[in-house]
């Protein structure tokens, strides 16, 4: 028999993150926005943070990880790409 996962696409965080981009503010809500922010904005997808940040998302949204541990590593993957990019010009 196959097991149900159960999946909580509407976990949120208590503050949600603020990204500026391009002079534009995007809010991340929640570990769902933010894998879909990892899959879809970010230009190098790769790099140890972004990893453990996709890994600890994924399990957030299996409420097998912290949500708040998820945000931090959201925001240290966001940071690392935001310094990979200002390093490259």
């Amino acid at each position: 028999m196959t097991e149900v996962i159960p999946i909580a696409f509407s976990a949120r965080w208590g503050v949600p993150v603020c990204l500026v981009q391009q002079n534009k503010m995007k809010w991340i809500r929640g570990p769902a926005e933010a894998l879909h922010c990892l899959r879809t904005d970010f230009v190098e997808q790769s790099g140890p943070a972004y990893n453990r940040a996709l890994n600890v998302c994924l399990a957030a949204l299996r409420s097998e990880s912290d949500l708040d541990v998820a945000k931090l590593l959201f925001v240290t993957a966001y940071h690392e790409q935001k310094s990979r990019r200002f390093n490259k010009t």
